[in-house]
């Protein structure tokens, strides 16, 4: 907590940052007890924002709300050192008096890696630092894959950046239900459904391919983010880095419905490629269905005591012979479950629903006079507040 003070004093008194007000410690008999004081903000989060829209914003709200965090990490990324926010999601973007801000500065670090040129102790302390402090899911993949040998630096922010804007356009997470194997090479999917591709532009479509790439040496900064949304209007391409081209035509194969074994080998952002991964994660379900099928025979405690009273304190059971080609079949034994080895399922929890917004009950579809208010009312300054920035 000190160090998340020491952090929001620092990047304090910028209008994309919730502004930090004053800290002091409370001494009990119990305890010390850290306090901090903040701006009051009772307008929600960016979830609650894109839950009001039943996940359904424009593509000039998407670029105003994305603006707006993209200058709040700027301003962190300008310190001497460079701070990196580490945890940027929908739930840590506030919306305050018409404006988008940063906060939760708790995994926020001046700590910049090259594993090339650290020993490996040092390593394995950072690596248990974004263990601890990092989510697991919003993670990029040099924090998650010590043997690439990538660095480690302020481009962390600009690939959970590219997983919000991600969540903005399709309600969803990128790696939702992925495993670690997956994120570190970027292995995602779009959906294909009609109604999603024809929302979205193939220029925000590649805005976020460019973003979301493992390789953080070719992930844009945030600098260059700011640039392309700066002259969004008159940019008529994003182009492309080489793991994004890569992403691309893996996205377009899917969406023509080509065989998942082309011609020509098309290898996705990373080390493995797409078969590769595909015949791991079979391999590993073909071993998960061999252990629910193995039947557990175990011999009883006093196994020799258990024949003498099977042989002369029971009568014998007459039974009928057996063909030769119809041999004995080995039985479970009694009362032993079939399911006895059997792994439990891993509950796999939703991105979404860790809010308690998703546990209420649906609400009604809102009707089209009460959409156009709201509407209305988000459109507020798309031609004052991003003048320069943003043409509506």
């Amino acid at each position: 907590m000190r160090k998340e003070v020491k952090i929001w004093r620092i990047v304090n008194n910028h209008p994309n940052i919730v502004t930090f007000i004053d800290a002091g410690i409370h001494k009990t008999s119990e305890g010390n007890y850290l306090y901090i004081l903040s701006e009051y903000w009772d307008e929600g989060h960016l979830l609650d924002l894109l839950e009001s829209y039943n996940g359904a914003l424009s593509e000039n709200q998407i670029l105003l709300a994305i603006s707006h965090v993209v200058s709040g990490i700027r301003h962190m990324h300008s310190q001497n050192p460079p701070i990196a926010h580490r945890d940027i999601k929908v739930e840590n973007v506030l919306l305050k008096n018409k404006k988008f801000k940063l906060w939760d500065f708790g995994s926020a670090s001046e700590e910049y890696l090259n594993p090339s040129t650290e020993s490996a102790d040092v390593i394995d302390d950072a690596f248990e630092r974004y263990e601890k402090y990092t989510t697991f899911m919003y993670r990029p993949p040099e924090m998650l894959d010590r043997f690439s040998k990538w660095e480690i630096s302020t481009k962390v922010d600009s690939w959970m950046l590219g997983w919000v804007l991600f969540a903005l356009w399709y309600f969803k997470h990128p790696f939702q239900d992925a495993q670690k194997l997956a994120i570190i090479n970027a292995h995602y999917f779009f959906p294909t459904d009609k109604n999603s591709n024809e929302r979205i532009s193939e220029k925000m479509r590649d805005f976020i391919m460019h973003i979301l790439t493992p390789n953080p040496s070719n992930r844009p900064s945030m600098e260059e983010i700011e640039e392309i949304i700066g002259n969004w209007e008159s940019i008529d391409k994003i182009i492309l880095n080489p793991d994004a081209q890569k992403i691309k035509q893996e996205y377009y194969r899917r969406i023509k419905g080509v065989s998942s074994k082309p011609k020509v080998q098309i290898k996705p952002a990373g080390d493995l490629t797409l078969d590769e991964i595909n015949r791991i994660q079979e391999k590993i379900r073909k071993q998960e269905e061999a252990k629910k099928q193995k039947v557990f025979v175990p011999f009883y405690e006093n196994y020799e005591a258990k024949m003498e009273e099977d042989l002369y304190n029971k009568k014998p059971k007459v039974s009928k012979p057996q063909s030769k080609s119809n041999p004995r079949t080995r039985h479970q034994p009694e009362g032993q479950n079939s399911s006895f080895n059997e792994q439990p399922e891993q509950n796999s929890k939703n991105f979404w629903t860790e809010f308690p917004e998703n546990n209420k009950q649906e609400k009604p579809k809102k009707s089209k006079s009460t959409k156009d208010t709201q509407e209305a009312d988000f459109s507020w300054n798309f031609g004052t507040q991003t003048e320069g920035i943003i043409k509506s």
